[in-house]
């Protein structure tokens, strides 16, 4: 029985017990291990602007990395703000815990609103298995998604929470709430497009073709035009006034934020990496759904789902299927028709794939569906049967031994579950637990051989299936939440600790195309500086034993000078060879290794005592 079949305060009370389950299991993790790895893609972009912005009280116009002066263009600032006005009124300490803070929230959220609006379209289990399909996908939580000072996580969010309230309000009369969740539409709307621009635009591409496709919504949207009207024009006056204001400021708004980082991402190309084929999220997608198979597999799942929902939505012209069906077709057909193509531009649209998988599963146990019943009628022969019917007949004792191991077998099976693999000294060897099938099974076919087979099509059902989950990838899941690489963040302080002790400041790094912007978030305190393009990068400085600036070098670049140095006939080179390989360096990952003479050599030491430890 789902929550929405219970009575009054009981419904209440299982709609809460699932929503903590959910936050528990799911929303919670994501907090874990925050703060344990340096920040890296994007994110020293977003955390300069916040620092910045901190530092200097400028909040309208966020700074471009590495320029305290050039305004950041490419996105609007309302993240920016969120965080910023978070730590500035103490609520989050200022490091790489509080700039993801708020990540991990709008993530824990955003599994709440699709947990809710899988209870709407088959019940508790679809929506948890919605929420486990997302949660194991681990692109979504690890690269760019939803632990990390990036901006999917919010446009994530801005998608579930919208459309969830459209769901909501589609099927309320109340007067209050015929006017809150349009409203909620364009908040969370505004969310999306404040944070990520046009990559929110699909938000209201979905419900208008949603409403123009379900008769219920379009008579509905038509006596609720006012609602609809009032939130359209809560979320102009909110978007509008930072882009007339930045406009105004600066001519070159329009070009950046418009011109370049979508007409141009979407027709050729910023970044020549990011060409792709149009096949290139379907291929993504059959690699990144198989790495955590549910059942066999994930995208089995996911495509047997996406079928139920098309065919269920043709047939009863669900408004739920439709808007899932549009949520996943009507964007992934846009981007795919793209140029530039990176796989966290389709985080915003896995959620109903998600829900799908969940569907289906939800079909499989429903008790009333096929599959229920087509499991009840073989129970039901069997139990019938000629043997099994032996056994009902012969000593109670026989059947209530079978029913006790049947019961034993199953607790076995859910210990196994929370503690992992069972072995238990016995006196005459050990008994061990491994896979989950076995006592899964041997449960099921003691249950049944003892008559108590409507136990199994039953009340045991849900549980059962559950207890099949991917424990193993969920605990790995779990388990790489906590770790992390802070070495970047480790080498700055020691570097700053240096200087204050009286080293010159200062770290020096020849200009590359590809260095991450982490090097430069992390550095910059100690006097980042790229060197101008023609001069030596292995400068005077650090052969020379009266200077003492470290130096970042690509580990490749490393070793060609050393080559070279190595293999001169030049007695000056054969010296500056004896002098290099006095110098300690660091290998700082990325392909980088940072040399680090004089009185810095204390930071090679420090760095070599805290990795020990790690």
């Amino acid at each position: 029985m789902a929550p929405t079949d219970l009575p009054g305060g009981r419904a209440a009370l299982a709609r809460a017990a699932a929503a903590l389950l959910v936050v528990a299991l799911f929303g919670l993790p994501l907090f874990h291990g925050l703060g344990n790895a340096d920040l890296k893609g994007d994110e020293p972009i977003y955390a300069f602007a916040v620092d910045r912005m901190l530092e200097n009280g400028d909040w309208l116009s966020p700074r471009s990395i590495p320029s305290d002066t050039v305004t950041f263009l490419e996105k609007p600032p309302l993240k920016f703000w969120i965080v910023a006005l978070s730590m500035r009124a103490g609520l989050i300490p200022h490091d790489e815990f509080g700039h993801r803070f708020w990540d991990a929230v709008f993530g824990l959220v955003t599994f709440l609103y699709v947990f809710a609006i899988g209870r709407l379209a088959g019940g508790f289990v679809c929506g948890f298995i919605a929420v486990l399909v997302l949660f194991l996908h681990r692109p979504l939580l690890f690269e760019h998604g939803l632990r990390s000072a990036n901006m999917e996580a919010p446009l994530v969010l801005a998608y579930a929470a919208s459309l969830a309230h459209a769901l909501w309000w589609a099927r309320t009369d109340e007067g209050w709430r015929r006017w809150w969740h349009p409203l909620a539409c364009g908040l969370w709307f505004v969310l999306g497009f404040m944070t990520k621009f046009a990559a929110a635009i699909f938000l209201p591409a979905v419900l208008m073709l949603t409403a123009l496709l379900v008769p219920a919504w379009r008579r509905r949207a038509w006596r609720d035009r006012g609602p609809w009207a009032v939130s359209a024009l809560v979320a102009i006056a909110a978007i509008v006034p930072w882009f007339v204001y930045q406009a105004v400021r600066d001519p070159d708004l329009w070009r950046i934020i418009l011109r370049e980082h979508v007409v141009q991402r979407m027709t050729s190309y910023i970044d020549p990496a990011h060409v792709q084929p149009w096949s290139f999220y379907f291929v993504e997608l059959r690699v990144m759904l198989d790495e955590a198979p549910i059942w066999g597999s994930t995208l089995v799942l996911v495509l047997a789902g996406l079928l139920l929902v098309a065919i269920r939505t043709i047939r009863t012209r669900w408004d739920v299927g439709t808007l899932v069906l549009l949520w996943i077709v009507v964007p992934l057909a846009a981007i795919s028709l793209g140029s530039s193509k990176l796989y966290h531009y389709l985080y915003p649209f896995l959620p109903p794939l998600a829900l799908a998988a969940g569907y289906f599963v939800a079909v499989l146990v429903d008790p009333n569906g096929p599959v229920r019943s087509l499991l009840t009628r073989l129970v039901d022969r069997l139990t019938h049967s000629r043997p099994v019917r032996r056994i009902a007949e012969g000593p109670p004792m026989l059947r209530l031994l079978m029913t006790g191991l049947g019961v034993a077998a199953l607790a076995a099976a859910f210990v196994r579950v929370v503690y992992g693999p069972i072995r238990l000294p016995l006196g005459v060897g050990v008994l061990r637990v491994g896979a989950l099938s076995r006592p899964i099974a041997a449960g099921v076919l003691l249950l049944t051989l003892a008559g108590r087979g409507a136990l199994v099509t039953g009340p045991l059902l849900v549980p059962l299936v559950l207890l099949t989950m991917p424990v193993a990838h969920y605990r790995q899941t779990v388990a790489s939440l906590d770790e992390g690489d802070q070495r970047l963040r480790d080498m700055g302080r020691c570097l700053v600790d240096v200087q204050a002790a009286g080293a010159p400041r200062g770290v020096y790094a020849p200009a590359v195309p590809d260095r991450p912007w982490g090097f430069l978030y992390y550095f910059r305190d100690a006097g980042y500086q790229d060197l101008e393009p023609g001069e030596d990068d292995l400068p005077a400085w650090i052969l020379d034993p009266a200077s003492e600036r470290p130096l970042l070098l690509k580990e490749r670049a490393l070793a060609a000078h050393r080559t070279r140095l190595e293999t001169s006939t030049s007695d000056a080179d054969a010296e500056a060879a004896r002098r290099l390989a006095s110098v300690p360096g660091v290998p700082l990952g990325y392909g980088e290794v940072l040399l680090l003479p004089g009185r810095y050599t204390a930071c090679a030491v420090r760095f070599s005592e805290v990795r020990h430890d790690r």
